[in-house]
């Protein structure tokens, strides 16, 4: 996959991203650099009957002995109390690396993921 110039990045993300679309690009990349990739496909926890696991992350990287826990939303996509509460509770996990990502972090992504 070709790495995207901060300016070619932001006129993508001006365009419009999908968060599923966003969702496949973060993906196809971080298998491209040789990731393990889980992704829960949207409201799979809330069809639960109990919704047991409300707001977990949608989105699970594992190589070379880390693991990256991210919940992925588009440019405008709104973070649930639940998801807020997953995410920080990852980030006190020594060995568990949390993020919540939106196009705008691409940069990020690239850093975290090559």
């Amino acid at each position: 996959m070709e790495l995207y110039t901060k300016a070619e990045f932001d006129r993508l993300v001006r365009k419009g991203w999908t968060e599923r679309t966003f969702q496949e690009m973060v993906i196809q990349f971080a298998e491209e650099h040789g990731w393990l990739v889980y992704h829960t496909p949207d409201g799979v926890h809330m069809r639960k009957v109990n919704h047991t696991g409300k707001g977990f992350p949608d989105t699970e990287f594992v190589r070379d002995g880390r693991l990256v826990k991210a919940e992925l939303k588009k440019v405008r996509g709104t973070v649930s109390k639940e998801q807020k509460i997953w995410l920080a509770q990852y980030a006190q996990v020594p060995c568990v690396e949390s993020y919540l990502w939106t196009p705008a972090d691409w940069e990020t992504i690239e850093k975290v993921l090559v």
